[in-house]
């Protein structure tokens, strides 16, 4: 039931318009968000996606709109998820480098492709029992942007995220937020 709630969600993310980038919108913006966050993968050949349940997320970021079509950014960001039973939680803390790939779609409305790269840190408490790491990870995003005045944009979008050190994580984030332009 999950899967296809999701799998709804992106579709309904990736069907519908967002802002269009006119020559007007090349410049420094900055980005915030909330969201679902999920897990699968797994940590030392054990699945995770059953362990850890659904948490919250937040993300922010500052970037340049390069042209109508191109634009980088610097993201920061946090999750939370518990693990079941209520033997602890889990927070990731992510810090992303960001290209971000326009497509306009109209007059009031944009699809965002964003590839991303940086440095993740993870710190769980299971049991009482601290665990902490960090390591390289990356990212990539499907979102849109809904125009709301000529400097302001609802932001919805999916988020996949990939931890590289040492496990196979893969983490899902489903976010809304607004984008400011300036």
């Amino acid at each position: 039931m999950k899967k296809q709630l999701y799998s709804l969600l992106v579709a309904l993310c990736l069907g519908v318009s967002s802002s269009s980038m006119a020559a007007d919108d090349i410049g420094p913006y900055s980005r915030g968000e909330v969201g679902i966050s999920t897990f699968s993968g797994s940590v030392g050949g054990v699945g995770i996606g059953s362990v850890i349940e659904s948490g919250w997320s937040f993300s922010g970021a500052a970037g340049y709109q390069i042209n109508p079509f191109f634009g980088l950014e610097g993201e920061l960001g946090v999750t939370r998820n518990n693990i079941v039973f209520g033997l602890g939680d889990i927070t990731t803390v992510p810090v992303l480098g960001n290209a971000v790939f326009t497509m306009p779609l109209g007059d009031t409305a944009n699809f965002l492709i964003t590839a991303g790269a940086g440095w993740g840190f993870v710190s769980a408490s299971v049991q009482n029992e601290a665990l902490v790491g960090d390591g390289a990870i990356g990212q990539l995003k499907a979102a849109v942007n809904f125009s709301l005045t000529d400097k302001t944009s609802l932001h919805a979008g999916y988020a996949l995220r990939a931890y590289f050190e040492d496990t196979s994580i893969r983490q899902n984030i489903f976010s809304v937020g607004v984008r400011i332009k300036f």
